[in-house]
């Protein structure tokens, strides 16, 4: 049995602190632990970190078969009819320009230095550097759809930004959408 298989007190108020549910191997997420003048700058832009907790769930509990899929469609041409990365990335720097004129400018690199936050140290791989980049636009497709309203091109563009993470998902992605 490993040191992590269980939590003896599972009263501790570091964990109460944290506000999460102990699971059986004690492990606490990433977004849990995060530098606490990020998650306040986050928060000035009008974002708070809990609003982005089930998608970095959904990044927490990645397999390799996610990383293979969003892999793929991010760099196996081909590999979707209906998704070019290319084409993400310049919806990416339009939502980003969007934001930037009604003052969320600051939000999208505070995520991405979150995000970056999830894979600590040495642990970045090809695979886990393409599973941020689907999650970072996962979060800008949510803060678009924050903007739809004043700019409906944004709608669009956030679809399009949702689909990597859809298609390797499938519909654990789709009730976050929802």
């Amino acid at each position: 049995m490993d040191v992590n298989d269980y939590i003896e007190d599972e009263n501790d108020p570091v964990l109460e602190q944290w506000g999460i549910a102990v699971n059986t191997r004690g492990h606490v997420p990433f977004y849990r632990q995060l530098y606490f003048p990020d998650v306040y700058e986050l928060r000035q832009c009008g974002y708070d970190i809990r609003r982005f907790e089930e998608l970095f769930d959904l990044l927490e509990n990645a397999r390799i078969s996610h990383a293979r899929k969003v892999h793929s469609l991010l760099h196996v041409e081909y590999a979707s009819t209906i998704f070019d990365p290319n084409i993400a990335k310049q919806y990416e720097l339009n939502v980003w320009a969007t934001l930037h004129r009604f003052g969320a400018a600051e939000a999208p690199p505070l995520l991405k230095k979150v995000l970056g936050q999830a894979f600590p140290g040495e642990s970045v791989t090809h695979y886990a550097s393409d599973l941020m980049t689907c999650f970072f636009w996962s979060s800008l497709a949510m803060m678009a759809r924050d903007y739809v309203w004043r700019a409906p091109e944004l709608e669009l563009m956030a679809d399009y930004l949702d689909f990597p993470l859809k298609a390797a998902f499938g519909i654990e992605a789709l009730l976050l959408a929802a």
